[in-house]
């Protein structure tokens, strides 16, 4: 009962309309409480069993529609993995993130990696079987990757952190001077959206600093990313540059990191002749002439691994008609996996 206060509690601290992921069905428990809670909350809910008279969706289902409280229109369930589920994940950030799936350690570590850039900062994940009976790996995991966020409750078996990032985030950056220099909210989820559904340890080329907006937002997607940020300007200008990039790296706290380096140099010509091997996604953001945007995906595209990812900034924007119609020309043909606000993104098969 403890717990369930405890989870109520959490629940009703959370913005409006809060977005709100819970891991791990089980009979419905978690779910009744956090739908008693709000009536506001919309939620997902992920888990691997589909129709177990022991733990399911079906059963959290079941549960749900007997207390009158199952909608289609606020309930999300998903089957799979939660791991595997949020590579994919195009649903935006969420609130509060309740784990209670698999409870071996790598699981739970898996769980934390996962979701954590998905939570809004000062938004909560919570966790079940902290230090209790089944606890097989759960403590280890919360103790390893948690340290760096603030614990606000501990009640029994159940944990809950606030999330704190890094001081200067993308979302805070476009907010400062506005989407007419900076990309917009849209634009940044859905890149951190591409970012996250690649392979392992992936490297993405950056084409066109800017203010450092972009570049920002694929650290802040993922640990285990590469960026080369290439742009033909080094010192400060209006619409941005190496240097400008630089100095948002430092606000950030990624000044020097080996996640991030920088080329000088025209992005289509620096295509041509990259000899790094294949890279996993290009985010093309430099000139937007018809010519300039035509021959950045012409120069790069062969380098983008099979089955990676090309995207496109400032399309649909009829103040740069060159960027759709050189788009419109080159990527005719392969399968358009995103269009939100002016970024547009293709799959790239060999």
């Amino acid at each position: 009962m403890a717990e369930i206060v405890a989870l109520k509690n959490l629940a009703n601290i959370l913005p409006e309309n809060p977005n709100v992921l819970n891991i791990g069905a089980g009979m419905g428990t978690s779910s009744l409480v956090l739908l008693e809670a709000r009536d506001d909350l919309y939620l997902y809910s992920i888990d691997t069993e589909d129709e177990s008279d022991l733990g399911s969706l079906r059963r959290e289902r079941e549960t749900l529609q007997e207390a009158g409280l199952w909608d289609p229109n606020r309930i999300k369930q998903i089957h799979g993995d939660s791991r595997e589920v949020g590579k994919q994940w195009f649903k935006g950030n969420l609130d509060l993130v309740f784990v209670d799936d698999g409870h071996y350690y790598e699981h739970v570590k898996g769980d934390i990696e996962t979701w954590l850039p998905y939570i809004r900062n000062g938004g909560l994940i919570v966790f079940h079987d902290y230090k209790g009976q089944y606890d097989m790996g759960v403590s280890k995991a919360v103790d390893e990757l948690m340290d760096d966020h603030e614990r606000v409750a501990h009640v029994d078996t159940l944990v809950a952190y606030k999330v704190k990032k890094k001081g200067l985030t993308s979302e805070l950056l476009s907010a400062r001077w506005g989407p007419g220099r900076f990309l917009d909210i849209d634009v940044i989820n859905g890149l951190k959206q591409l970012t996250r559904s690649l392979d392992p340890d992936p490297t993405v080329i950056n084409l066109g600093c800017g203010f450092g907006t972009s570049a920002l937002a694929f650290l802040e997607a993922r640990e285990d990313i590469h960026v080369v940020s290439v742009d033909a300007q080094k010192t400060p200008t209006v619409i941005g540059s190496l240097i400008d990039e630089q100095s948002t790296m430092e606000e950030a706290g990624f000044e020097g990191s080996h996640r991030h380096s920088q080329i000088l140099g025209i992005s289509f010509d620096i295509g041509k002749n990259w000899d790094r091997g294949e890279v996993d996604m290009v985010f093309v953001d430099a000139s937007h002439s018809y010519e300039a945007c035509k021959s950045d995906a012409l120069a790069w595209m062969p380098h983008i691994v099979d089955g990676g990812i090309i995207a496109f900034h400032d399309y649909w924007d009829r103040y740069y008609y060159g960027v759709i119609e050189a788009v419109d020309e080159v990527m005719e043909g392969y399968e358009r996996i995103m269009l939100v606000s002016c970024l547009i993104a293709f799959r790239v098969k060999t």
